[in-house]
C-alpha cells in the first residue's frame, strides 16, 4: 500500500510539473492559459493553488528552481539582468487563510525591523513600517539608462537572469522616457501594460486577430520581430523600482516613488501606507479602473530593512521575503440554469455549456459559462432550474465555481451534437469522467479544419484563435455554424460589439468590412448579403471541406467531369477510382467522408449556390509544373493557368505538358529535360494564354 501511495504521489508530481510548465509556457506568449488535460483555461487563482500542491508534494521539484518554467527562450540577442528579475510570494485562498499568511508574514518581517521603529509595538504602531501599491497584471520589463541615455530593454525570461532584447521597441511604448532629466546610470524596472479602454479601441481596429485579454494583447505585441509593428498598440510602461542607482536621495518605498515621479517624472505606481481598510477598498474598487490589476504588493517600506530580510531559496533569484503580493478574490455571481446545450471540444470531448438570464460579471454581460465535463452535471445533479455559482476563467471565460442547489432532471446526450457519431464515457485526469467523440472526421475537434474551410472560400481576418474563442464560447461547432453568427449573439458572449459586426461581415464576404469605419454603414453591408446564397465553384466548396487527401485537385477533377454538386456528393468509389489524376486511396476516402458527415455537409451547403463552372481556354486539359523563382510568385501564374483551364502539379512526371522555370528551377528543370517535357519562360507561358 505504501509503494501504490508513493507512485500516485509521484504520477501527479509529473502532471503537476507538465501543467504549469505549459501554463507558464502560454503566459509568457501572451496566450489564453488553457490546462492541457482538461482542456480549460485556469484561474490565477488556481493556478497558484497548483503550485502551492506542487510544493507540498516536492519542495524540490525542478519547477522552484527558476523564476518561471516557462519553454519559451529568450531570442539570440539577449539583455543580462543584474540583479536577476525574480517574483513576489504570493498570499491567496480563502480570506481568512489569507489573513493567517499576511499575519505571519507581517511578525517574520518585524524581526529585521529595529525595535525602536515600533515602540508600543502594537499592530497600529509596526504596520507603519509597511506599504502597499497595486499588482499590475502586464509583463515585466527592465531598462538600463547609462548617463541618462536608455541603452538597453530586456524582458523577463524563464531564469529571470536574462531576457529578449526590445530596446528597438521602447521608442514605440508610452511612458518611456528615451533620456532622462538626470544624467543618472541605473536600472528601471516596470510592467508593460494597456489601459482597458484603449484595448478595447485597439482590439475593434485589429478585429478577429485581437486578444482575450488586455495582458494577453501587451505579450502578443511584443513578441512581434518587426518594433514597428507595435507603434499604434497602445502599450505603456509603468515603474514599480529603480536599481544600480549610486547614492539614491531617498531611504523608503514612497520617498523612492516620489522623487522618480517629480523628479525623473516617470510614471510610478502608486505607493500608499499599509492598511487593512484601503486593502479591503482596493479589492472592491480593482474591477473599475482602467488597467488590470489581480492584488496588492505589500511590502516593508525602508529599503535597508526591506533587503536585510533577504529571499526563499538562491539568494540571486528567489523571491523577497520583504514583499508580499495579496491576491484578490474572483468576482463570484449566482445564477439559475435556463438551458443546458452540449458542445464538442477540440480533442472530441463534449463539454456541457449552461445558459442563464444576462448578468454583469467583471464587467462585462454574460449569458453562458462552461460546466466542464458530464461526471459535475451527473455527481451535483445539474438540471434545468438548477441554482448555481460562476466565476471567470482568467477573467474572460465564464466557468461554473459551484452548486447551490440542484434542480431538475438530469440528460446527457448520446451522440456528438457536431457530427452525430455515438459517444464514449471516458475517465480521464483525476477520475474525470467525460463523454468522448472518437469520430476522426468531426469537424470541430480540428480548429484547423474550420479554420481552413474559410480560407479555401477566401474568407479572410478570421484568425484560428478567433475560431478558438467562438468554440469556447459554444458558438461554433461545425462549418455551418458560421452562418449562423450574430452580433448580437457574440457580443452576448463578450467579443466587442465592432469585432462581432467585423467576424459576420467577413464570413459573408462583404468587400474589405474593416475599410467601413462606421457601424451603421457596416450593418447595411451586411444587411445585402446576410441569409443570400453565396455563389461558389464547385472545386472549391470541395477543397474547403478539408477532406484527407482530397484537396484543390481533386475537386477541379471532380468539377469537370460532373454537373451538380449533387452528383459529387453520390458518386461510388468505383466511379471515382476510374477517374484521371484520382487512385483508389483517394476515392475511399472522399466517399467516407460523405458518408460519415452527411448531415455536416447538408447543413453547410444550404448557405451556398454551389456553381460547375468548366474553365475551357488554350490550355485546357494540360499539366504543368511552376519551379524556381517566378516573376508575380507561383500563385498569380498557378491562378492563370487554372482560369484558362490548365492544371497546376506539384512534382514533375511523364503527363507533365509543360514546365514554366524561372531562376532556381534546378532539379526539375533537368528531370524536364531528360522526359522530353517542353520548358517555359514566364513570358513564352503569358503569350500561351
Amino acid at each position: 500500500m505504501k509503494k501504490l501511495k508513493t507512485k500516485t504521489f509521484s504520477s501527479r508530481i509529473k502532471e503537476l510539473e507538465y501543467i504549469i510548465e505549459t501554463l507558464d509556457t502560454l503566459f509568457h506568449e501572451g496566450a489564453e492559459c488553457i490546462n492541457p488535460i482538461t482542456e480549460e483555461v485556469v484561474l490565477d487563482n488556481e493556478y497558484d493553488a497548483l503550485r502551492v500542491e506542487l510544493e507540498n508534494l516536492c519542495p524540490e521539484s525542478k519547477i522552484f528552481k527558476t523564476v518561471t518554467s516557462s519553454k519559451v527562450r529568450a531570442s539570440k540577442k539577449k539583455v543580462i539582468h543584474n540583479p536577476a528579475m525574480t517574483s513576489i510570494s504570493k498570499c491567496n485562498g480563502t480570506l481568512q487563510e489569507k489573513d493567517i499568511i499576511l499575519a505571519k508574514w507581517f511578525a517574520d518581517r518585524m524581526e529585521t525591523i529595529p525595535a525602536e521603529k515600533y515602540v508600543n509595538k502594537t499592530t497600529t504602531d509596526y504596520l507603519k513600517q509597511f506599504c502597499m501599491s497595486y499588482k499590475h497584471d502586464g509583463v515585466a520589463l527592465s531598462i538600463e539608462y547609462e548617463n541618462g541615455k536608455l541603452v538597453r530593454a530586456g524582458l523577463r525570461s524563464k531564469s529571470g537572469k536574462d531576457g529578449t532584447n526590445v530596446t528597438d521597441k521602447m521608442q514605440y511604448i508610452k511612458d518611456v522616457p528615451m533620456q532622462l532629466p538626470l544624467p543618472l546610470t541605473c536600472t528601471i524596472r516596470g510592467e508593460l501594460e494597456t489601459p482597458v479602454s484603449v484595448f478595447e479601441r485597439v482590439s475593434e481596429e485589429l478585429g478577429p486577430d485581437a486578444k482575450a485579454n488586455p495582458r494577453a494583447h501587451t505579450a502578443g505585441s511584443m513578441g512581434h520581430k518587426t518594433a514597428l509593428k507595435i507603434k499604434d498598440r497602445g502599450i505603456q510602461f509603468v515603474v514599480y523600482n529603480i536599481l544600480n542607482l549610486k547614492d539614491p536621495p531617498y531611504k523608503t518605498e514612497r520617498e523612492r516613488a516620489n522623487w522618480a515621479t517629480d523628479v525623473l517624472k516617470l510614471h510610478y505606481i502608486e505607493i500608499v501606507p499599509f492598511s487593512y481598510k484601503i486593502l479591503a477598498l482596493w479589492e472592491k474598487r480593482h474591477r473599475h479602473i482602467d488597467y488590470k490589476v489581480d492584488g496588492a504588493v505589500i511590502g516593508v517600506n525602508n529599503l535597508k530593512y526591506q533587503e536585510a530580510a533577504g529571499t526563499h531559496g538562491k539568494s540571486d533569484t528567489g523571491n523577497p521575503k520583504g514583499k508580499l503580493a495579496w491576491k484578490f478574490a474572483d468576482e463570484v455571481k449566482e445564477v439559475k440554469v435556463k438551458n443546458i446545450v452540449w458542445q464538442t471540444g477540440r480533442i472530441g470531448n463534449i463539454t456541457p455549456v449552461l445558459e442563464f438570464d444576462p448578468i454583469q460579471l467583471e464587467g462585462t454581460t454574460v449569458v453562458r459559462c462552461t460546466a466542464h465535463n458530464v461526471g459535475i452535471i451527473r455527481s451535483n445533479k445539474i438540471g434545468i432550474g438548477s441554482r448555481i455559482e460562476i466565476i471567470k476563467s482568467g477573467k474572460i471565460i465564464p466557468k461554473l465555481k459551484s452548486v447551490i442547489q440542484s434542480y431538475g432532471k438530469v440528460i446527457t446526450p448520446w451522440v456528438c451534437p457536431s457530427c452525430g457519431n455515438s459517444l464514449e464515457e471516458v475517465k480521464g485526469s483525476n477520475d474525470a469522467l467525460a463523454l468522448v467523440c472518437d469520430n476522426k472526421a468531426c469537424p470541430v475537434q480540428n480548429i484547423k479544419n474550420l479554420n481552413h474551410f474559410l480560407a479555401r472560400l477566401g474568407v479572410k481576418g478570421i484568425a484560428g484563435s478567433t475560431i478558438e474563442k467562438l468554440i469556447d464560447l459554444g458558438l461554433l461547432q461545425k462549418p455551418g455554424d458560421f452562418y449562423r453568427l450574430t452580433a448580437v449573439d457574440m457580443c452576448n458572449a463578450g467579443i466587442t460589439d465592432r469585432t462581432a459586426r467585423l467576424i459576420v461581415a467577413r464570413v459573408w464576404m462583404v468587400p474589405d468590412p474593416e475599410q467601413i469605419k462606421d457601424d451603421v454603414d457596416l450593418s447595411a453591408a451586411i444587411g445585402r448579403v446576410v441569409c443570400k446564397p453565396i455563389k461558389m465553384p464547385l472545386n472549391i466548396f470541395f477543397s474547403a471541406l478539408g477532406i484527407k487527401n482530397a484537396g484543390r485537385e481533386a475537386g477541379r477533377i471532380l468539377a469537370s467531369h460532373y454537373n451538380s454538386w449533387k452528383e459529387v456528393k453520390s458518386v461510388t468509389e468505383k466511379d471515382l477510382s476510374a477517374l484521371d489524376g484520382i487512385g483508389p486511396i483517394m476515392a475511399k476516402e472522399i466517399v467516407a467522408f460523405f458518408e460519415n458527415n452527411k448531415i455536416m455537409v447538408e447543413d453547410v451547403e444550404q448557405y451556398f449556390d454551389i456553381e460547375v463552372i468548366k474553365k475551357t481556354g488554350n490550355v485546357d486539359g494540360l499539366f504543368f509544373v511552376l519551379s524556381g523563382s517566378l516573376e508575380g510568385g507561383k500563385d498569380k501564374w498557378k491562378k492563370m493557368i487554372e482560369d484558362a483551364g490548365g492544371v497546376v502539379k506539384s512534382s514533375v512526371g511523364k503527363k507533365v505538358n509543360y514546365l514554366v522555370a524561372g531562376e532556381g528551377s534546378g532539379s526539375k528543370s533537368e528531370k524536364a529535360f531528360d522526359l522530353g517535357i517542353k520548358i517555359l519562360t514566364t513570358d513564352q507561358l503569358e503569350k500561351m494564354l
